[in-house]
Formats: structure tokens, sequence, C-alpha cells
């Protein structure tokens, strides 16, 4: 069970990771759009940078929704 949560934690911080780079966003601006906790980001963006990962080959975390010229993530449990 641990190792599902891991798993899914990690394909949602990649997931965010692969979204800032295409976002043209510093990492600091993303973060506060996202509510995300700025040095677990730089983390994640570290630990993806180490590992080479492909986030496109884990499940999908955060699906992108586009509403009235706005992004808004949907997070799913996988």
């Amino acid at each position: 069970m641990k190792s599902h949560i891991r798993q899914n934690r990690a394909a949602r911080w990649l997931a965010h990771v692969e979204h800032w780079r295409h976002s043209g966003m510093s990492k600091a601006a993303y973060c506060t759009a996202h509510g995300l906790n700025f040095s677990s980001f730089r983390y994640w963006l570290r630990k993806s940078r180490a590992a080479s990962v492909d986030v496109s080959a884990l499940p999908p975390a955060i699906v992108p929704l586009a509403v009235e010229g706005k992004i808004h993530l949907k997070f799913q449990t996988v």
C-alpha cells in the first residue's frame, strides 16, 4: 500500500514538473499559482533531472482542463 501511495505522489509531483516546464512561468510563480510548496517542488525537479524520469510512462495523476481560457488541474486517484 505504501508503495502505491509513493508512486501516486511521485506521479503527481512529476506531472507538475512537466507542466511547469511547458508553462513559461518561473518556479516560484508556478508554485504560488498551484498552491505547491516551493521546496518540495525543487526536490521533485532535482529528482526528475537526476533520474531522467519519463513522465509519460507514469500513470496520469493530473488532467489539465481548459475552461474559458484558464487551466484547471483535476487530481485523479489511480
